[in-house]
């Protein structure tokens, strides 16, 4: 099971990595089209050397550094903000409209998947992040105590997860124009160019965006239509003022 375990989250997670990497710069260059097994030999490659020093003697004092502070509370916070993005400022009835493009059938008990996006994850999540800073203590292996630069070392590297996410919002925000207000509604709100970046999957998903927003102009126009008469000046009003 530990092994299944292992290679699924690994898949998952070089998948993540390459794909974001291979679309990326397929915005810019028509070269980086079909270089994505190159790219993820690369990426394989970094990880083995990076993972080297962990099947030394010393490795597993490494690894239950990393473990203890890059797998605690980045993960946690991380995922909280995905959360918060999905569940108040994307939306997940886009999200799982996304779902349903990639997946060409419908998302079952749609429902359950808003209620714990919205509410039950991000509880837990807080409570779990509560719970694990009344209670951290200082990383240790048995009876090794960890001296404090290591300590300081694991923060930093839990960290580095973590301050790209606050450092680009700042950023963000100063590139953009127009009042502090502006710049924050448009930076919360999905970008135009959203989407699959290998036609005919970007053509396909740009075609369905543009038909569900007719869809909704068609009912604000017709809600608008039907509450018109109840906004307009009465006659009696009208003869009053002439």
């Amino acid at each position: 099971m530990l092994l299944t375990l292992g290679l699924d989250s690994q898949f998952v997670m070089l998948e993540t990595v390459v794909t974001a990497i291979w679309e990326e710069f397929s915005l810019y260059t028509k070269k980086w089209k079909h270089s994505k097994f190159g790219i993820l030999c690369i990426i394989s490659v970094v990880m083995f050397i990076l993972a080297l020093p962990m099947t030394t003697r010393g490795g597993m004092y490494v690894f239950m550094l990393l473990d203890w502070y890059a797998a605690g509370y980045s993960v946690m916070v991380i995922s909280f903000f995905e959360l918060i993005v999905v569940g108040y400022l994307y939306g997940p009835n886009r999200l799982l409209g996304d779902i349903e493009f990639m997946l060409d059938r419908r998302v079952p008990f749609k429902f359950v998947w808003m209620v714990m996006w919205i509410a039950v994850c991000p509880v837990i999540l807080i409570f779990i992040l509560v719970i694990t800073a009344l209670y951290q203590t200082d990383v240790s292996f048995g009876k090794y105590s960890y001296p404090k630069y290591s300590i300081i070392i694991g923060w930093m590297v839990g960290m580095l997860s973590i301050i790209p996410i606050p450092l680009y919002a700042i950023f963000y925000l100063l590139k953009e124009k127009g009042t502090i207000l502006e710049r924050l509604q448009k930076g919360i709100r999905p970008s135009p160019s959203w989407g699959p970046a290998v036609e005919p999957y970007a053509s396909q998903y740009r075609s369905k965006m543009r038909n569900q927003h007719d869809v909704a102009l068609v009912y604000t126009n017709q809600a608008m239509q039907y509450t018109a008469p109840c906004l307009q000046t009465p006659v009696w009003a009208e003869s009053a003022v002439d």
